[in-house]
């Protein structure tokens, strides 16, 4: 009978496991789950979706390396109550380009009352890892 119950049971554990593990690997998923884990303050999930030389570019600092990504999400977005609510996304191989609607208490008190206009994003990924990404060029 415990044979049966381990039998049983292990498949399921198995399967937890691996779907906790899973990172996305097409280039419009890492963007997404970049772009959502900054939005829920994940700042480790944010900077491991980077590759260990990416550089994330934004009109507010363009930082190189992890450790330095790592403290421009904390400092530069989490801190500010960053929010981006993404309008497009597409992909033309590993570059990955759209719109996203950026808000923070800094957007906020720079425009002060009158809309925040919508935002650009550019990026490469490569083996499920960011290269390069740039937030914060105004959209047309």
């Amino acid at each position: 009978m415990k044979k049966f119950m381990v039998l049983m049971i292990l498949p399921c554990l198995m399967l937890i496991a691996c779907g906790t593990s899973v990172q996305p690997s097409d280039p419009v998923s890492v963007i997404r789950a970049e772009i959502n884990s900054i939005n829920k303050a994940q700042v480790d999930v944010a900077t491991n979706l980077f590759s260990d030389d990416g550089q994330f570019v934004t009109g507010f600092g363009q930082p190189k390396g992890k450790d330095r990504i790592k403290n421009y999400i904390f400092g530069g977005l989490v801190k500010l109550k960053s929010h981006a609510d993404i309008i497009e996304l597409t992909a033309n191989g590993f570059e990955v380009s759209g719109t996203i609607k950026l808000t923070n208490v800094a957007l906020i008190d720079m425009y002060k009352g009158k809309q925040i206009p919508l935002f650009s994003v550019k990026a490469t990924v490569q083996n499920g890892k960011i290269q390069y990404m740039e937030w914060g060029t105004a959209s047309k």
